[in-house]
C-alpha cells in the first residue's frame, strides 16, 4: 500500500514536471516574440522538402504507383511553405503599426536581422560546396560564374543549378526580404488616404493587389519566358528586362508572401478585438466547414501532373495556379494552427 502511495506521488510530480517545462517552453517562446505552434509548421515544410529530395535521390523504389509518386512530388510545396510563413511572421510587426499605432520597425535593425539569419549558413554552404564540387569557380576566368550567388540574384535566371539547385528559394526569400520594407511603406501610404475606420480594408485590399500581381506576372512571365519570339506592346529587348526584373527564372512568388500577410493582418485583428472570443469561435467554425475542400483541393493540385479521366487538368495546363491553390491550403494550415 506504501509502495503504491509512493508510485503515485512519483507520477503526480512527474506530471508536475513536464506541466512546468511545457509552461517555461511557452513562456520561452512568448518572450520572444514567437507563437509556439507554427514550430511543428515549419518541421512539416521541412519534412516535405526532404522527402522531395529524398524522393529524387532515388533511394526509394515504390513502382509506378501515381499517388505514391505525387506524395513525394509535392514535397517540393514545402517551399511553398516556407513563403507563407515568412510573409506572417516578417509583416506581423508592420502590421502592429498599420492597424494598432504602435512604432514602425526600424529598417536598419530590421535588415541586419535579415542578414545575420540568412548570410553566415549561405555562404558557409557556399563555400563547402565551391571548394569540394566546383573548384574550377575559383579560377579567376571563371569568377563571373559566382557573382549571381554572391549577390542573391541567381533567381533572375537560371543558374542555381550551376552549384546547388535549391538555392533559388534563398534567392527569393532574399529579394522577399529586401522588399518588404518598401510594399509597407507603399501600404502605410495608402492607409493616409482613408479615415482610421477604413485602414483594415486598405490593408486587405492592398494585399490581395498583391496577389493579384504575383498571379499575372507569373503567368505572363511563364508564357513569354517559353516564347521568346513573342512581344507585348514594347519591343523584346526591353520586354526581356522587364521580365528579369518581375518574373526572373521561375516567378517571384509575391502571391504566396501576400498569403501569409494577409494572415498576419486577420490574426492580429482578432487578438487585439475587444470580441475577440466571439470572432475566435466564428473562425473555428469557418475553419471545419473548409476543411473537406480544403483537402480536397491540395489532393486535385497534388495529382494534377497525372491523367484523371473524371476532373479536368486545369492545374497543370496553369501551373500558376497550382502554386497558388497550395499556398492557399497551407495559408489555411497556418491559421488553423494560430
Amino acid at each position: 500500500m506504501i509502495g503504491l502511495m509512493g508510485l503515485k506521488e512519483d507520477v503526480s510530480s512527474f506530471q508536475r514536471n513536464v506541466h512546468s517545462w511545457f509552461a517555461q517552453q511557452l513562456n520561452d517562446h512568448k518572450s520572444k516574440g514567437t507563437i509556439a505552434s507554427l514550430d511543428g509548421v515549419r518541421a512539416l515544410a521541412f519534412l516535405l522538402v526532404f522527402a522531395f529530395h529524398l524522393n529524387h535521390s532515388g533511394v526509394l523504389d515504390y513502382g509506378n504507383n501515381p499517388f505514391i509518386v505525387a506524395f513525394f512530388l509535392v514535397g517540393n510545396t514545402g517551399v511553398t511553405l516556407f513563403f507563407v510563413l515568412s510573409g506572417f511572421l516578417l509583416f506581423l510587426p508592420y502590421t502592429q503599426a498599420l492597424l494598432f499605432e504602435k512604432d514602425w520597425p526600424r529598417p536598419k535593425l530590421y535588415y541586419i536581422r535579415r542578414t545575420l539569419r540568412i548570410f553566415p549558413g549561405y555562404f558557409f554552404s557556399l563555400f563547402i560546396l565551391v571548394m569540394f564540387t566546383k573548384p574550377s569557380f575559383i579560377q579567376p576566368h571563371n569568377w563571373g560564374q559566382l557573382v549571381p550567388f554572391l549577390t542573391f540574384t541567381m533567381g533572375f535566371y537560371n543558374s542555381s543549378g550551376l552549384i546547388n539547385g535549391p538555392y533559388w528559394t534563398l534567392a527569393v526569400e532574399f529579394q522577399y526580404y529586401l522588399i518588404l520594407p518598401l510594399i509597407a511603406l507603399g501600404i502605410l501610404g495608402l492607409t493616409r488616404l482613408v479615415r482610421p475606420e477604413k485602414r483594415l480594408w486598405m490593408v486587405v485590399g492592398s494585399l490581395f493587389a498583391m496577389i493579384s500581381w504575383g498571379l499575372v506576372t507569373a503567368c505572363y512571365g511563364a508564357y513569354f519566358a517559353s516564347h521568346p519570339d513573342q512581344t507585348f506592346l514594347i519591343p523584346r529587348p526591353l520586354l526581356n528586362v522587364v521580365l528579369f526584373v518581375v518574373y526572373g527564372d521561375r516567378s517571384k512568388f509575391l502571391e504566396d508572401f501576400a498569403v501569409g500577410m494577409l494572415i498576419a493582418v486577420g490574426y492580429l485583428s482578432i487578438m487585439n478585438s475587444p470580441r475577440k472570443d466571439h470572432y475566435l469561435l466564428r473562425m473555428r467554425r469557418l475553419l471545419t466547414w473548409l476543411l473537406i475542400p480544403c483537402i480536397a483541393l491540395f489532393v486535385y493540385a497534388a495529382m494534377s501532373g497525372y491523367t484523371w479521366p473524371f476532373v479536368p487538368r486545369v492545374f497543370q495546363a496553369f501551373p500558376w495556379m497550382n502554386e497558388f491553390a497550395f499556398a492557399s491550403c497551407y495559408g489555411y494550415l497556418v491559421t488553423a494552427v494560430l
